[in-house]
């Protein structure tokens, strides 16, 4: 949960979390805060629901696995955060599995993870 004081840490660049929801009455204060939010991709926006005036159903839909992703229209790419630096293997590669079971694995050619810096890695589909 956050007040005036987290807006002012944020402010001092101090951004110690992955996701920011919010009410659309706090959004006038969040945007003197933009500028710190907006490149880590944290600014809250209407389209991936994260502002709200259903806190406790969003926060609890979010801390279920809710998750969200973005989509380029002329290519067939997926942006999506998999995992955190710090998680296990096994998980990130079970987080890997549950995407493509989503999205269906039988229009994929070929899977490439990149992180935010850095080279792609191919993924072999012939394991999953």
């Amino acid at each position: 949960m956050g007040d005036e004081s987290v807006i002012e840490s944020i402010n001092k660049g101090k951004v110690d979390f992955d996701l920011v929801i919010t009410t659309p009455e706090w959004m006038p204060k969040l945007a003197k805060v933009a500028k710190n939010l907006g490149p880590r991709g944290l600014m809250p926006n209407p389209k991936n629901g994260t502002i709200t005036d259903a806190l406790k159903k969003t926060v609890e839909s979010f801390q279920a696995g809710k998750t969200e992703y973005k989509t380029e229209s002329k290519a067939a790419v997926i942006h999506i955060g998999l995992g955190k630096l710090n998680q296990p293997t096994e998980q990130l590669a079970a987080n890997v599995k549950t995407l493509l079971a989503t999205i269906g694995k039988t229009k994929i050619k070929k899977v490439t993870l990149s992180p935010t810096m850095g080279p792609g890695v191919k993924v072999d589909l012939s394991g999953l």
